[in-house]
């Protein structure tokens, strides 16, 4: 009997919730400095993890910091730099980590986002520059060459 009133409310629900149907909000400014904000912290701490190679307390400190970075981007429209900075940092956090598996999806995502910028950027901060591309590329390749030494 309580079953047909679950149904309105579960509509209901779905309907409230717009990133089910794919419709996510465009991030705020205030929205996108707070994660820029965030992004920096993590990229602090993946940059300290590579100089303590023996201590990973960095590495898996940025690697939660990015992890819910990366959970939140999918919730609204960051641009298209955040979005890749999130990526491509979670990546060398991965990386160094020693997951190439993992890295290099997100590198990946990362090239693809670099890539997707074909109209003129409307201030130099939106762009991503051919340096952070081929920077991007270069751990992707280093990404593919540990997989493979892993596979053989």
């Amino acid at each position: 009997m309580k079953k047909p009133a679950l149904i309105p409310l579960t509509i209901l629900l779905a309907l409230a919730t717009p990133s089910i149907w794919g419709q996510n909000k465009p991030a705020t400014p205030e929205e996108e400095s707070n994660m820029l904000g965030r992004l920096g912290g993590a990229i602090e701490d993946v940059g300290a993890g590579e100089y303590r190679t023996i201590d990973q307390r960095y590495i898996r400190e940025a690697l939660r910091k990015l992890s819910g970075i990366n959970k939140e981007i999918e919730k609204r429209q960051y641009s298209v730099r955040l979005r890749w900075l999130a990526h491509h940092w979670y990546g060398r956090a991965i990386l160094d980590s020693g997951d190439p598996k993992r890295a290099l999806l997100l590198f990946e995502t990362a090239e693809k986002e670099a890539n997707s910028l074909t109209i003129s950027c409307s201030t130099s901060n939106s762009c991503i520059s051919d340096k952070e591309k081929a920077q991007n590329s270069d751990f992707l390749r280093q990404a593919r060459d540990k997989l493979a030494a892993a596979q053989k």
